[in-house]
């Protein structure tokens, strides 16, 4: 391994000592070996640290730091990257990994592979499979990228309107580029205002085949973001729909103060963060309308389904399939030689 690492993977820590010893394991184990892992653990209460130290000891390329403060899991995400330029200015890429997930062994290989042999590409990630804590598959791989879209507006809306930009994050990010953006900043969803700036320097490349597993427990809301993105209070503005959070900080980022210059002008940023807000919007709409219409719309039909069903079947116009076979087999029968019996009988009665 060279002493400046072609790939730096910044791994965010807090109280996961139950999944990180097979996180971290699954990460050194990459047969691509140019790549160091920089532990930045956000004030682990368990036994993080002692877990940590002994990967240390073991492998000289697992660097451990710890904040003084709880930051919270968006600035911990983004001073995970700043640290890694800091030690590592020349590295070409960077990865976020995490405490609880686990990784195949050709994961960073094939993700180099496909860096290298598109430069137009900014980011590259596989096919992944979400498990339980136990390590069950609960939902099976998707695709997605865009690669092959070069007009930079296509782009920025299809990343967007796309799906899984949670999962997207995880992937293998050109540094230069993943610099230009303004990392996550502290709003609801970053991970997508980051993807869909990202998307105006360059392609996304989706590697067909399942490199990584991502451990997932619990469900998505916008309470568990708030209290993970901020430990003490979450500021007024995160209430407010996320889309007009993100459409402003592209606004001033973009428009005000040019930060896509080397690419394109104040103006083109400013069309291009007023393009983001109908987008947005409509994504942060089919969200609520599932949330708050389509789910218990269909929640509800059940429910009047099993009433009407179960009045039927007491009225007893309808009787159900579970009905039936439990009547049957409640029936007694006789057995197989005393029907055999009453046969032979009746038809001798037939022939006198």
């Amino acid at each position: 391994m060279t002493v400046a690492p072609k790939v730096v993977i910044g791994v965010p820590l807090y109280n996961r000592a139950d999944h990180l010893p097979e996180a971290l394991g699954s990460l050194l184990a990459q047969t691509y070996r140019d790549f160091v892992v920089i532990l930045l653990d956000d004030c682990s209460t368990d036994e993080t640290p002692e877990i940590v130290r002994v990967h240390a000891e073991a492998d000289g390329r697992v660097i451990y730091r710890r904040n003084h403060a709880r930051l919270g899991l968006v600035r911990n995400w983004s001073n995970a990257f700043r640290l890694a330029r800091q030690l590592y200015p020349t590295m070409e890429y960077f990865a976020w990994g995490s405490d609880h997930d686990v990784w195949h062994p050709r994961w960073l290989s094939a993700l180099v592979a496909e860096m290298e042999r598109h430069p137009s590409v900014v980011l590259a990630y596989p096919q992944n499979v979400r498990i339980s804590a136990t390590g069950e598959t609960l939902r099976g791989s998707w695709s997605f990228d865009t690669f092959g879209i070069l007009d930079r507006w296509d782009r920025f809306r299809t990343v967007t309107l796309g799906p899984k930009a949670g999962d997207r994050v995880y992937g293998l990010f050109r540094a230069k580029a993943l610099a230009q953006t303004g990392l996550l900043w502290p709003v609801l969803l970053p991970d997508n205002l980051m993807q869909s700036e990202l998307a105006l320097y360059g392609q996304f490349k989706q590697v067909p085949e399942v490199l990584w597993s991502r451990r997932f427990e619990g469900t998505f809301s916008r309470a568990r973001q708030r209290r993970s993105f901020f430990p003490h209070r979450p500021p007024a503005y995160s209430y407010l729909p996320w889309s007009l959070m993100h459409t402003a900080v592209l606004l001033y980022r973009l428009g005000l103060r040019g930060a896509g210059r080397q690419t394109f002008g104040r103006l083109r940023g400013g069309c291009y963060a007023l393009g983001y807000l109908p987008l947005a919007a409509t994504v942060e709409g089919r969200s609520v309308a599932r949330k708050k219409l389509i789910r218990p719309a269909r929640a509800a039909l059940k429910r009047w389904r099993r009433r009407a069903l179960a009045r039927l079947s007491a009225l007893g116009v309808w009787r159900d399939g579970k009905s039936r076979r439990r009547r049957r087999a409640q029936r007694t029968l006789p057995p197989d030689a005393d029907r055999s019996r009453d046969r032979m009988a009746r038809r001798s009665e037939r022939a006198k």
